[in-house]
């Protein structure tokens, strides 16, 4: 019991975020609060695109759809550059890249050229996440990346919601073509502050204080540097990967699967359980009632910045 108590006030004051990385995290929510605004824009107005362009419900559809192709697709070339190149500059010129798509959208009269600023931005925005989990993991101590993933996961939940209700308001008193055309200028914006306060190579970090470090075991005939199969084949990311159904949790945790802070809760009897978020010797005996609804029904902002008391604190 002693112990414990010894261990929690150190806990909390590593814990605090300084001003630079405060200021990192919420730059990293505004661009995923941009992000999500400008993927889901389209949405809003289709019905106006539609009948002035003579589009069917089918290239409706298409065009709805092509933005994932892109960015299912580039998230493993985004990982990529993020590991070989500059993080920063990488998540700088995505965001340039999806803001010149967005706004192209309203200066568009094809359906081909609409389909083309769709792929471009999904493109531009498969950059966001590696980056986020690239800047987190390096500027972000053990028990201050709850804190900041969990900033990024209301940033995403709040852009749609704010997007549809400005978006609704803009097209009804300036039109489609205008609605994109001032969302891509507004989305680049955020470049600015970026360029100017985003983590120089030279600066320190404030990720010396973490408390415990796991050894990993790599084979004489194997290389330090894992391939992409090698990654897929880790039960945990098979763990996080196959729980969607907990977004704010499995992203506000992957980056700190450390000894020192393993979730706690009850798992429903079951022959499988995901190692990162319940390891060996943790209680299972728990009813399914008590254990996922208590962490899956949430999604609202709010709840989302009460994910550091699952993923560090418990």
């Amino acid at each position: 019991m002693t112990a414990t108590s010894n261990v929690l006030p150190a806990t909390t004051a590593t814990s605090r975020l300084s001003p630079e990385l405060t200021r990192l995290a919420v730059l990293l929510a505004l661009s995923i609060f941009i992000n999500y605004i400008d993927r889901g824009n389209l949405a809003l107005a289709a019905p106006l695109i539609k009948d002035e362009l003579g589009l069917s419900f089918y290239q409706i559809g298409l065009l709805l759809s092509s933005f994932f192709w892109t960015y299912a697709i580039f998230q493993i070339v985004s990982g990529w550059l993020v590991d070989r190149f500059p993080v920063n500059w990488v998540l700088a010129l995505g965001i340039l890249l999806w803001s010149a798509a967005t706004l192209g959208t309203g200066l568009v009269h094809s359906f081909t050229m609409l389909l083309a600023m769709r792929l471009i931005l999904g493109i531009g925005e498969s950059v966001a996440y590696p980056s986020y989990s690239k800047n987190i993991s390096r500027h972000f101590s053990e028990f201050q990346r709850g804190r900041a993933n969990s900033l990024i996961s209301a940033g995403q939940a709040s852009g749609p919601a704010f997007g549809t209700l400005l978006g609704g308001m803009l097209i009804a008193h300036v039109g489609w073509r205008f609605f994109f055309i001032i969302f891509g200028i507004a989305s680049s914006l955020w470049l600015l502050p970026w360029l100017k306060y985003m983590p120089r190579a030279a600066q320190t970090t404030e990720v010396a204080q973490e408390p415990a470090t796991v050894s990993v075991s790599i084979p004489a005939n194997e290389s330090p540097s894992a391939t992409i199969l090698q990654i897929l084949r880790q039960t945990t990311i098979s763990g996080i990967s196959s729980s969607p159904g907990c977004p704010s949790i499995s992203f506000a945790s992957a980056i700190s699967p450390s000894n020192e802070c393993p979730l706690s809760l009850e798992w429903p009897s079951s022959p499988w359980r995901p190692p990162l978020f319940f390891p060996a010797g943790s209680p299972t005996n728990g009813s399914p009632r008590a254990a996922l609804p208590r962490v899956c029904a949430k999604r609202s902002p709010a709840p989302d910045l009460l994910s550091p008391q699952v993923s560090c604190r418990w």
